[in-house]
C-alpha cells in the first residue's frame, strides 16, 4: 500500500477496471463452492486495475 501511495502520480485512476476469475479447485479447501452450471467446485478471485491495466489489488479466493 505504501508503494501505491508514493507512486500515485504515475497511476491513471480516471477509470477503474474490476474483473474476476473462476478457477476449478481440484484439492478443495474452505473457500470452495459448487457451481451448478459448471458441475464442478470452483474458487473465485477479484482483480482491480487502473485504466492502463496496471494491477492494483487482488482478493483472496472467495
Amino acid at each position: 500500500m505504501q508503494l501505491l501511495h508514493s507512486k500515485r502520480r504515475l497511476l491513471n485512476l480516471s477509470s477503474m477496471q474490476l474483473d474476476r476469475s473462476q478457477t476449478l479447485c481440484k484439492n478443495g479447501g474452505e473457500c470452495v463452492g459448487y457451481q451448478a452450471r459448471k458441475a464442478a467446485r470452483t474458487c473465485n478471485s477479484l482483480f482491480l486495475s487502473d485504466s492502463k491495466g496496471v494491477l492494483l489489488a487482488c482478493s483472496e479466493p472467495v
